[in-house]
Formats: structure tokens, sequence, C-alpha cells
């Protein structure tokens, strides 16, 4: 009778676990960033269209392949300024919830975006588990940066898309650039305001005369995870881009 009852108790695990395996949605996400928000929710079975070894994923031209590789995905998850953001619209599968997310690195609204994910995902105690070792780690990393830029009066330039990182350091940020070629009125504007250090962007990088016009160190950025990377990744890298 006891093992009838332990293949009986065997067997629903095998069922429940079989259950919930079907249930956990299937995302399509523009970019390596949305997936990692999507990651970060608590998301497992996600499709990433523009390929993550790209400079600049949004300006990426999806093969009719891509488009197809959606059809049975449960959310789309996309920011909405993706060069192919209306192709992913018109292909979404009349079963698939569109989802747009605000991408921007800074913690307040990476808390907002993956909650409201993982409220829609079903899986929230996995995306609140995320945010805890996120929050952790993000004040390490943000601290380290502050101590070692402290009493240095550093004054940073950063391109229009990577003001948060100059926060993240604990930089004063004096100016920005972009997202287009810097112009000489550019030039001139920042010039005056004698920035030590130019935050430039790896995707789009335009900074590189500003940082000859004032003799300032330049680094490079990113914000979408490079291929194995996470949302936390990115912050990794990025902290020791700005202090190598």
């Amino acid at each position: 009778m006891n093992s009838i009852m332990k293949l009986v108790a065997i067997l629903f695990l095998l069922l429940s676990s079989t259950q919930s395996h079907a249930k956990t949605p299937v995302v399509a996400a523009a970019t390596s960033w949305a997936a990692a928000l999507a990651r970060a929710a608590g998301a497992e079975h996600i499709l990433v269209i523009a390929p993550e070894t790209l400079q600049h994923p949004p300006d990426y031209d999806p093969k009719p392949s891509d488009l197809l590789r959606m059809r049975d995905a449960d959310f789309i998850i996309l920011g909405g300024f993706e060069g192919f953001a209306q192709r992913m619209r018109d292909a979404a599968g009349s079963q698939a919830q569109l989802v747009e997310v605000h991408l921007q690195n800074s913690p307040k609204v990476i808390h907002t975006e993956v909650l409201r994910l993982a409220h829609l995902f079903g899986t929230t105690q996995k995306a609140e588990e995320y945010l805890l070792n996120f929050d952790q780690e993000y004040a390490h990393l943000s601290k380290t940066l502050h101590d070692h830029f402290a009493e240095r009066g550093d004054r940073a330039a950063a391109q229009i898309f990577m003001t948060v990182w100059a926060e993240f350091a604990g930089l004063e940020l004096v100016g920005t650039f972009g997202p287009g070629p810097l112009q000489p009125g550019d030039l001139l504007r920042l010039s005056v305001l004698k920035p030590n250090i130019v935050l430039d962007n790896a995707h789009m990088p335009a900074g590189v005369p500003l940082a000859e016009a004032v003799g300032g160190h330049r680094v490079q950025l990113t914000n979408f995870p490079k291929p194995g990377m996470d949302l936390l990744d990115v912050f990794r890298e990025n902290a020791r881009a700005l202090m190598p």
C-alpha cells in the first residue's frame, strides 16, 4: 500500500511540474535589453529578435523568418523606439499580448518594469527575488564608484542616453549631447563647461570630438546586454569601464 501511495505522489509531482512548465509564457523580445527585463521578471522561454552581437540592435532589419518565430509567443516585449517596432506589432499573433516597456537603466525604472512584467507573467516571486539581489549589487557597485570619484572634482558630459551612469558613479553631470553627431555649437557649449570625463554611448559613439576638445577621458558605456549578459552584468561592465 505504501508503495502505491509513493507512486501516486511521484506521478502527481511530475504532472504538476509538466503543467507548470506548460504555463510558462513564451516571450519574444525585440532586443537583448527587453529580453533582460523579461528574464529579470521571471520569464524562462525568451526569443530575441535583434542579434545580441549588433552594435546598435534597434537598427536591425528583421528577416521574415525572425517574424515567423513570434507566432507562438504569448508576449511580445519591445521598447517602441526600435526601427522595426511596427513590423513586430504587425507580426504579433492573435493570442500574443504586446507590451511596450520603458528601457532605462535606472533602479526605479527597472523595479517598475520588472514587477509590471512579472504581474503579467505570473512570476512575481521570482521577480522580487531578482530585484533583492539587484539592489544589493547595485548599491555595492555604486558605492565603490562614489568612493573612487569622491573629492576628485570630476565633471562629466554624457550622451543623452547615458546620463543614468553619471548618477550611478556619483559624477557631476554638467551637460549632455546627441543622440546625433556633435555639431560645432555643441562642442562650444560643452567645452565652456570644462568636463574632464565624457560618457559616450558605445552603441552609437559620438563623443570623440568633445573628449579631444577638452582633453578629457572618454568612457564608452553600454545599455544593451551582450550575449550571455543580464541586467546586472551591464552594471558590472560599466562599473569596470568607469574605474579601470
